[in-house]
This record gives C-alpha cells, sequence and structure tokens, in this order.
C-alpha cells in the first residue's frame, strides 16, 4: 500500500534508500494505524539533516524516521490536523505551525514529488501559506556540510600519506638494490 499511494523518488539513489526503508515504515505505520486512521498519503521529506517519511491521514500528520539498525521506523511527531495552525510552503520543503509545538521545518528532496503531496492531498484538509522563498537550511544541513569537508580532508590527508610513504618506501628499496648490484 505504501509503494502505491507513497510519493517516493522513482529513480537514483533516494530510490534505493526509500527502497529499503518502506519495509520500516510499513512495521511502524501497522502500529500506527489502529490509533490514527486510514492513510491518505505519504511522502519522502528530510527532517534535521535524516531521510523521513510524512504520512498522511484521514486526522492526522506524522512523521517517521528512519534510524540505521532499528527494524522499524521512529515516530518523530503525530500532530492532529485541528491542532496545525498553518503550513507554510516553499519550494524546498514545509514549516509546520501548531499550538502545541515550535514551528517544525521538513525539507523535500525531490520538490516535484513535495509538490504533488501539497497540492494533492495536504492542500484540502489544512490551511496552506505559499511562499516564493526557499525555506533556509537548518543546522543540520551545515553540520552534515562541515562532516563532509572534514571526512574529505582526512581521507585525502591519509590517502597522500599512504602513497608518499609507499614511494619513499619503494625508493629506498630500489637504492638498496641497485647499490647491492653494482
Amino acid at each position: 500500500m505504501l509503494y502505491s499511494i507513497g510519493l517516493f523518488p522513482p529513480q537514483g539513489k533516494l530510490n534505493l534508500a526509500y527502497y529499503y526503508f518502506i519495509p520500516k515504515l510499513a512495521k511502524s505505520y501497522l502500529n500506527f494505524a489502529p490509533s490514527y486512521g486510514q492513510l491518505i498519503s505519504a511522502t519522502s521529506i528530510e527532517y534535521k539533516g535524516d531521510l523521513a517519511a510524512l504520512l498522511l491521514t484521514e486526522k492526522y500528520l506524522a512523521c517517521f524516521g528512519f534510524p540505521p539498525l532499528e527494524k522499524s521506523a521512529n515516530k518523530i511527531f503525530i500532530l492532529h490536523l485541528k491542532t496545525i495552525t498553518n503550513i507554510s510552503c516553499a519550494p524546498n520543503g514545509l514549516i509546520i505551525r501548531s499550538q502545541k509545538y515550535d514551528p517544525i521545518a521538513v525539507y523535500f528532496p525531490d520538490r516535484q514529488l513535495g509538490k504533488q503531496f501539497v497540492e494533492n492531498h495536504l492542500f484540502s484538509r489544512i490551511k496552506i501559506v505559499y511562499r516564493k522563498h526557499n525555506i533556509s537550511p537548518n543546522i543540520h544541513h551545515f553540520r552534515l556540510v562541515i562532516w563532509g569537508i572534514f571526512t574529505l580532508a582526512i581521507s585525502l590527508f591519509l590517502n597522500v600519506s599512504i602513497i608518499t610513504f609507499t614511494l619513499r618506501f619503494l625508493l629506498k628499496s630500489a637504492i638498496f638494490i641497485m647499490s647491492g648490484l653494482i
């Protein structure tokens, strides 16, 4: 059902990721469904820098994240549609405002699927305010960028060190062999 109703990336590395994540989401949804109602739609999102899924039921909007070593998806938030005051929709994601929680920002890895989810399913159930500008990246995106740069620098340093050590060893071995032959 999640494959047929859900709006997940159709190709590329995100398609492969969600191919493995949807069975985890299905296990969590089986526990979620009796209390929260029938699934209307689902889509892929990024929440705090990690891949997640946004589920829309008859009365609730829920977000499930995918921890790496867990057998099922973890519930991040479940909001009753009546408690959501409004949703700001930008081309790259949503800002969900509710009466109980601080604003929640979620990002669409695939903007076209996000637009389909909002226009076809979410728009008829909740008040949506459209924004022309993108939602600015949160601290988690910057954290991932900094971590990526740090990892790249360390790997370059280690590779250059290993190559330098290997070339120096080969040069010393060649000099030793050549001095033995002379």
